[in-house]
């Protein structure tokens, strides 16, 4: 019996030796460039190794929704732009001294663009409990790369959005921060795409 499926075997080791070359191996290539390519281009935001980034809607304290206007030139001479606002809302404390910092990056092909002036909502006075808050508008400009793809199966329309939230909790004024990252589609159902020409 062990005899004879020993001898089927290499009646179809061919067949065998190439659908694991054919199809196996070129599964385990892709897979290890994909997450190469991937983990080696991760962007250390804010000059941070040790920042836990959250999404938009996991943020305790509060939420921070962007509200993206983003302009991406036809030709690649000119920069791309964004334009935002931000809004605070859901604040589960009181909370005061709210700085948003941005950074553009992307997870492919570093292209990090670091903004030091802080978005600041309400200077000096105090966001409460259960209210919601806008900041003023802010632009960003970053290279005009986009659309780019670095493998030929991902494409990337444009930068994440990398925010940086510092603020202090009124009861006790511990500062804390927070960072949360928006990616393209992240932003993509409230914004709006302007393809310039």
């Amino acid at each position: 019996m062990a005899e004879g499926k020993f001898r089927r075997f290499i009646r179809h080791k061919k067949l065998i030796f190439a659908f694991l070359y054919l199809i196996i191996l070129p599964i385990i290539v892709i897979s290890l460039v994909y997450g190469i390519t991937y983990f080696k281009n991760r962007p250390v935001v804010f000059n941070d190794k040790n920042a836990t980034i959250l999404k938009y809607d996991e943020t305790k304290d509060f939420r921070v929704k962007l509200n993206v206007s983003l302009v991406k030139n036809a030709t690649k001479t000119s920069d791309g732009k964004i334009t935002l606002t931000a809004t605070i809302d859901k604040i589960q404390k009181d909370i005061t001294d709210v700085n948003i910092y941005f950074e553009l990056d992307n997870n492919w092909k570093s292209t990090k663009v670091t903004n030091d002036t802080p978005l600041t909502i309400k200077s000096g006075s105090t966001l409460s409990k259960g209210q919601e808050y806008t900041s003023t508008t802010k632009n960003l400009t970053f290279k005009n790369i986009y659309p780019i793809k670095p493998l030929w199966f991902v494409k990337l329309e444009a930068p994440d959005i990398y925010i940086k939230v510092t603020y202090k909790i009124k009861a006790t004024d511990k500062e804390k921060k927070v960072y949360v990252r928006y990616t393209f589609d992240d932003y993509y159902s409230n914004k709006t795409v302007i393809d310039g020409l």
